[in-house]
């Protein structure tokens, strides 16, 4: 992540905000003469976002930047480990012009910070970036007073593996892709979909690239259409699952 990628995220959204004034007021069609009907788009008010610590700034800005740009007010949350680049943010905001009040950094604990805002009823929409566990809580939350909540909960990316694979390059890529800034990513690939019949080789491939040498168990599981390998990598805390398909 680099200052122009946070830059680059608050100038698309700022052409994407000048576009919504062209937008305003668009006519739409009736098959009746008597009415006449358009389009008019309104902020939909506060918004609490809440973001995690790996890359707070950039995910921060990925909230952020749409928030202001739909003309909402917005409540930042940051982790309470990786909130001194959201406060830096703030001060930016202001030397540039942004209005008091418009951005509002709240930092603390989740239990203390976090959970109010997704129970407030002046706040209009939550949007969160983390845990599965705390993004259920905050959907319980919400909805009881039926609160628009978006989420991001991380995921099970996968790297699919042919049989005519280049072994040194899929070692090198599934690698990277689970274990680059450590694992610390959401859309780290942590399953990795491999053709049974290149999937010693590239176990071995992986074994002999990964630093520490990665522990494999296997385990076969056999159903009516096919035979799925179950492996897992430890490397401590780090570990991606493989599923070889024949």
């Amino acid at each position: 992540m680099t200052k122009d990628d946070v830059a680059g995220c608050f100038e698309y959204y700022a052409d994407l905000a000048e576009g919504l004034d062209a937008k305003q007021k668009a006519p739409v069609s009736l098959p009746m003469e008597t009415f006449k009907s358009y389009v008019l788009k309104e902020p939909l008010g506060v918004v609490a976002l809440i973001t995690p610590w790996n890359y707070p700034l950039l995910l921060a800005t990925w909230k952020v930047a749409p928030a202001l740009a739909a003309g909402c007010t917005a409540i930042l949350k940051p982790s309470e480990l990786a909130s001194v680049t959201c406060l830096e943010l703030a001060d930016v905001c202001r030397e540039v012009g942004l209005p008091p009040g418009v951005l509002n950094i709240l930092t603390g604990l989740g239990t203390e910070a976090g959970a109010p805002l997704a129970s407030h009823p002046h706040v209009d929409k939550v949007a969160f970036t983390g845990s599965n566990a705390t993004g259920s809580r905050i959907m319980a939350s919400a909805a009881q007073m039926v609160k628009p909540v978006s989420m991001e909960l991380g995921g099970k990316s996968p790297i699919i593996v042919f049989e005519d694979v280049d072994l040194d390059k899929a070692a090198e890529w599934t690698l990277f892709g689970c274990f680059w800034t450590n694992g610390q990513i959401c859309s780290a690939t942590s399953r990795l979909l491999v053709h049974v019949s290149v999937m010693p080789s590239v176990l071995n491939a992986c074994q002999m690239t990964s630093q520490p040498k990665a522990k494999v168990e296997i385990l076969y599981v056999t159903n009516t259409l096919t035979t799925f390998i179950f492996a897992r990598y430890n490397t401590f805390p780090l570990q991606f699952t493989v599923y070889a398909l024949g």
